[in-house]
């Protein structure tokens, strides 16, 4: 009786036995992926909002590890399946249906070689006789795979460190291949997802962007984007700083790079980098003003005080008023950290 080999036929679509010999054999699956080809992870820590893509080619060392970095929070494992619980789900479907097959033709195989052919046993001293034979079993249903969508990406990125490509939703601080991400990428992205969500609320209809007038809404969203943009460029100038001047010390001076002023002497004495030259007198004048705004919205409940006055003497409001930020003084910002980060380039 031949034996069967049509087991691979009922693999699920998107399955396939790309490799077999007498003891084992090796499945292929094709798992969902982008129209660029990027492969969909999930950080384990966030994995609902932590989404982003990277480039994945098959390891021919199988014991090799690769490891990966969620690109928003910098959560680190030393296996990238950790990032991939989608493909996981599927890969472990791929494999359960693939020996539900693979054992049921087996088992056929085996009873038809025992019991292929009726026998007949029979004795001289009785009448008893015995009739064995094998009807062979419908096979398994052929299972169909979990899948899963991969939304397109709104930012296609190559770290500047290690050159890793990856797409992001939001906005990226690290490299999903080796953790970081240089300075200036990081000053960019945060300046480039600041700009994108300014531009997302003036698209809004008149009337709801009023009602989040109304309730504060667009005050705290511009209130954040003095905030964060500040403390990206806190980060970015200092970092730029400790790269090209590492022989100055700046561990005692404290936060020395939020006082504008005294971060424009460090980079004009010890890099040759004029900064307010560079901004104009318009520009390094508004980030000053950026500066004690920040200032009382972190350290003083948002609080107009006699401080804040004495520093920005042309502020509308009175002393003991809440500070108002506005459209204007968010994307003006905005506009100032982009000629920045142009300007103060690596050497």
């Amino acid at each position: 009786m031949a034996v069967r080999r049509d087991w691979e036929q009922r693999l699920p679509e998107g399955v396939r036995v790309e490799r077999r010999n007498k003891d084992s054999f090796t499945l292929g699956v094709t798992l969902p992926s982008g129209e660029d080809g990027l492969w969909l992870m999930r950080c384990p820590q966030h994995p609902t909002d932590h989404v982003f893509k990277i480039v994945v080619t098959q390891n021919k060392e199988a014991a090799k590890a690769s490891e990966l970095y969620c690109p928003y929070c910098g959560h680190h494992e030393d296996e990238v399946w950790a990032f991939a619980p989608d493909q996981l789900e599927r890969l472990r479907a791929a494999g359960t249906a693939a020996a539900e097959q693979y054992v049921a033709e087996e088992v056929h195989n085996m009873l038809s070689k025992a019991f292929g052919r009726p026998r007949r046993s029979s004795s001289r001293r009785s009448m008893i006789s015995i009739s064995v034979s094998h009807k062979p079993a419908r096979p398994p249903a052929r299972r169909t795979l979990p899948t899963f969508e991969v939304e397109e990406t709104r930012r296609t990125m190559q770290c500047g460190a290690c050159a890793e490509q990856f797409a992001v939703y939001g906005l990226a601080l690290y490299c999903p291949s080796c953790g970081q991400l240089a300075p200036v990428q990081q000053f960019a992205e945060l300046i480039r997802v600041q700009t994108d969500r300014l531009a997302a609320l003036d698209g809004l209809p008149a009337e709801s962007k009023q009602a989040l007038a109304d309730s504060g809404v667009l005050t705290a969203n511009y209130e954040s984007t003095l905030k964060d943009g500040f403390s990206a460029l806190e980060t970015y100038l200092k970092a730029r700083f400790t790269a090209d001047a590492p022989s100055v010390s700046v561990n005692r001076m404290g936060a020395v790079f939020q006082r504008l002023d005294d971060a424009a002497d460090l980079y004009r004495d010890h890099l040759g980098i004029d900064l307010p030259a560079l901004l104009g007198s318009e520009g390094w004048a508004h980030l000053l003003r950026v500066a004690a705004i920040r200032h009382v919205l972190v350290h003083n409940a948002g609080i107009v005080d006699a401080k804040f006055l004495a520093r920005v003497p042309d502020w509308p409001q009175r002393e003991g008023q809440k500070v108002q930020v506005s459209e204007r003084d968010a994307r003006r910002f905005l506009e100032v950290l982009t000629t920045l980060s142009t300007a103060v380039q690596p050497a």
